[in-house]
């Protein structure tokens, strides 16, 4: 099955925040389904941390694309077509 997570969802995700629900967690931990993570949410990411409204680890923000690699998260690209 396919799933585009939005941000709150990768964030809580990567902090393992109890916000996410246990249904969510078993789909994005079960690797027979495709996780996609949007441009336009690592845009949003860098963008709250640069106004000071989401404060993130550095390493996160320095390195965004390859968090969402080593999660095995497939890139949903920007595009107007």
């Amino acid at each position: 099955m396919n799933y585009l997570i939005d941000t709150h969802v990768a964030l809580w995700w990567w902090a393992d925040d109890k916000q996410l629900s246990n249904t969510v967690r078993k789909l994005m931990a079960d690797r027979s389904n495709e996780i996609y993570f949007s441009t336009i949410s690592g845009y949003e990411i860098i963008l709250k941390d640069r106004l000071g409204k989401l404060p993130l680890p550095e390493q996160l923000i320095t390195h965004l694309a390859d968090a969402v690699n080593d999660e095995g998260w497939k890139h949903l690209p920007l595009s107007l077509k």
